[in-house]
């Protein structure tokens, strides 16, 4: 088994014994599969050779499903047919979780495989918006996402707090002292795209603005003096802000010059049942002079066909640059007629909380009753955040077209989910958790959208959980999870889980021994492998205290 799970393999009794160094032959993709086989496999090093060990061969066999591969790896070499990058990219990944690297050779059973995903959207949502992690730490994210089978990474760019990325048109004391570079940026953009990863950036608005507006205040609403002020959502009543968000979405294209989306945000419009500890996150709007203005001017009814107003002609602007619009859902009102552009592609995470956007008449289901197209991200379901939302037993039984209920001719168009991690990144040690809780989750999560099954939870998923998060040098028949006693580790040491774990302190000892091994784990592998052993540590030293 490997995971994700592939859903159909014939596998012999045999294992095929290769050198590390390896040598490939797919045409015009040769060198990008070269170099994706160094991220994948670390150990090994792969060049372009006309006699080669792995044979890659464009096919019409799969032109209507890009992302589908076959494979047949045999004694006489590998070979992978394959209609376009991505689906050789998918091969690729299925060989590197087959592979066990020992004494300096690559083990891999011989095997036929074909295979393909069960939805087209399976994405992760990284949130450097909140500080940015160290550059390195985020390349070996995408490179787990991408082995994971991942197709997009949605990154968030700005927050209250700054901003992630160098950009020209807006301040330079926006960003955050460790924001990425251009550079950066760039070397990002050739990783996805050897990584077969589609970049979907996300600057937010127009909430979520705080620091934003201190930038521009004139940009703020402004209502009477007895009204405490807010900083939370933009004015939308100024043409000023059209013409500050056209410079910021041609900038951000350009900077992520490839993919098919840009998202705006969108969410959490004001958290009004909290206005009497946070006066300063309301939106305006309906008491600021401007605003009202702009609805008598442009015939608006209320707030929510200002909202709608704003979001449609965001979408024209990033239409113009030949994009296709992402936005959060939950200010979406189920109970009048669809008020926004069905061209935008909407991404549900809830329905939002009374006082902070439509509630009454509102669902997952009543937004494709719409005739949305939606990515579902439920939030108690996928979000790894500072709340304990995704767990093993929910992840198991999920499925993105499942769950919220929605009506059986309604599935079709959710086209997929996304993993978010928020917060990751941001320096304050609360958030430490991530690199505990986020690599597992990011495999479950990939294996769930990659197969569509429940998962079948077992030693043997347990052990090919181990691989996927650790790498093609694990020691052979470690599973760390046994160790943990979860799927998802703990997120913090006192939630450590004892009580479930089967292991002899012999055997937990031992685990933590094979996690510390200088000689197994590269890169990003080496850097899971500590923190694994930091959380069977957890375990060892949480039992002697209960038993003290």
């Amino acid at each position: 088994m490997i995971i994700p799970r592939i859903k159909d393999q014939k596998t012999q009794n045999r294992t095929l014994r290769m050198p590390l160094a390896l040598t490939v032959n797919a045409g015009d993709d040769s060198a990008k599969a070269c170099r994706l086989l160094e991220l994948f496999l670390p150990q090994c090093k792969a060049k372009v050779s006309e006699q080669a060990l792995i044979i890659g061969r464009k096919t019409e066999r799969f032109s209507e499903k890009p992302e589908e591969y076959a494979l047949n790896v045999a004694q006489e070499g590998i070979k992978i047919e394959y209609t376009a990058y991505a689906g050789l990219r998918n091969a690729l990944s299925t060989l590197a979780l087959l592979a066990a690297v020992q004494d300096d050779a690559l083990l891999l059973p011989e095997t036929e495989t074909q295979d393909g995903p069960a939805c087209s959207h399976r994405g992760v949502m990284l949130d450097p918006a909140r500080g940015n992690p160290p550059f390195e730490e985020f390349c070996n994210v995408l490179i787990l996402a991408a082995k994971c089978k991942m197709n997009l990474v949605h990154i968030h760019l700005a927050e209250n707090v700054g901003l992630s990325v160098e950009m020209d048109c807006l301040p330079a004391h926006y960003r955050h002292e460790n924001c990425y570079t251009k550079e950066q940026v760039r070397q990002l953009n050739e990783l996805c795209e050897i990584l077969g990863l589609e970049i979907i950036p996300e600057f937010d608005m127009p909430a979520h603005a705080t620091k934003l507006i201190e930038l521009y205040p004139n940009l703020a609403c402004t209502p009477s003096e007895d009204v405490v002020p807010s900083h939370w959502a933009i004015c939308t009543g100024t043409e000023e802000t059209y013409a500050l968000y056209e410079k910021i979405i041609a900038e951000v294209l350009e900077l992520f010059p490839k993919g098919r989306y840009f998202h705006m945000g969108g969410d959490e419009l004001e958290f009004a049942d909290l206005a009497h500890k946070r006066p300063h996150s309301l939106c305006h709007w309906t008491v600021c002079s401007k605003c009202k203005e702009f609805r008598k001017k442009h015939g608006l009814k209320d707030r929510t066909e200002q909202y709608y107003y704003f979001a449609n002609r965001i979408n024209e602007i990033v239409k113009r640059h030949g994009r296709q619009m992402m936005m959060w859902s939950d200010q979406i009102d189920c109970t009048r007629p669809a008020g926004l552009s069905k061209d935008i592609l909407m991404h549900f995470w809830r329905i939002a909380h009374p006082g902070r956007g439509p509630y009454d008449g509102c669902s997952f289901n009543e937004q494709l009753n719409l005739g949305y197209t939606l990515v579902n991200s439920y939030y108690p379901e996928t979000y790894t955040d500072e709340e304990p939302y995704i767990n093993d037993e929910k992840i198991r039984t999920w499925r993105w077209d499942e769950r919220p209920k929605c009506t059986d001719g309604n599935k079709k168009n959710v086209i997929g989910s996304e993993l978010c991690a928020w917060n990751y990144g941001d320096p304050d040690p609360k958030y430490a958790f991530h690199d505990r809780v986020f690599p597992a989750a990011l495999a479950l999560m990939g294996d769930k959208l990659w197969n569509g099954d429940e998962l079948p939870y077992s030693e043997e998923y347990d052990g090919a959980l181990t691989r996927t998060v650790l790498g093609a040098s694990t020691p052979a028949g470690l599973n760390v999870f046994r160790g943990i006693g979860a799927k998802i580790p703990p997120r913090t040491e006192a939630w450590s889980y004892p009580d479930r774990v089967t292991c002899t302190e012999e055997e937990l000892i031992e685990l933590e021994k094979q996690l510390t091994r200088a000689d197994c784990y590269a890169a990003g592998d080496a850097f899971r492998a500590k923190i694994y052993a930091k959380c069977i540590r957890y375990t060892i030293e949480n039992r002697k205290a209960k038993n003290s």
